[in-house]
């Protein structure tokens, strides 16, 4: 029992390590691309927040609510800030909101008949969640463009990190999204 323990807290710590490092280097990329700005404030604070909800569900298999209303307060204060600086107009910030909202509702009658269909959970609850703030950051374009690099990432990750011997070949094994979530929004909020 002691060894699965002590295994199980290095794992932790080599977790947080990794989620801590791609967030710095997430926030320093963001400085980098957008400047002293709010856009920067913003990215930054998100890069917090998603770190925080990769950790969850790396160890959890939860993205806390805490962690969506988190990111999503700070896109709504600063889609607000950017337009009363006049960077946004109030069409833009109705795109975005609808962005967010539209891509939580596909993605939700997705899961929804996905599990109808084939009796399994698919997506949870906190996936859909957090497809919906990227969307709320990304715009609605970027969305579907950030579901599929997130579902590839898991592929790779699923295909490439170790598993115990009764995960092995199993489908009904769950394998956190967030994470992938997560950086697939910050390389379209970079790139896209």
């Amino acid at each position: 029992m002691q060894k699965s323990t002590s295994v199980r807290k290095t794992g932790s710590l080599v977790q947080l390590a990794l989620v801590a490092a791609l967030a710095a280097l997430a926030v320093a990329s963001f400085a980098m691309r957008f400047g002293p700005s709010i856009e920067t404030l913003q990215f930054t604070g998100l890069a917090g927040i998603l770190a925080w909800a990769s950790l969850e569900d790396l160890n959890r298999r939860v993205i806390p609510n805490t962690c969506i209303l988190a990111a999503t307060g700070l896109r709504i204060a600063c889609l607000a800030a950017l337009m009363s600086v006049g960077k946004l107009a109030a069409t833009d910030v109705a795109y975005y909101v609808a962005s967010g909202l539209g891509t939580g509702a596909v993605l939700l009658l997705f899961a929804l008949v996905f599990e109808r269909i084939t009796s399994r959970k698919g997506m949870g609850g906190g996936d859909v969640k957090l497809y919906a703030v990227a969307g709320l950051y990304a715009g609605n374009e970027a969305a579907f463009g950030i579901v599929l690099l997130s579902c590839v990432l898991v592929l790779i990750a699923s295909a490439v990190l170790p598993h115990t011997d009764s995960e092995k070949n199993t489908l009904d094994r769950a394998f956190p999204f967030g994470p992938a979530i997560a950086c697939s929004l910050v390389l379209f909020l970079l790139f896209g």
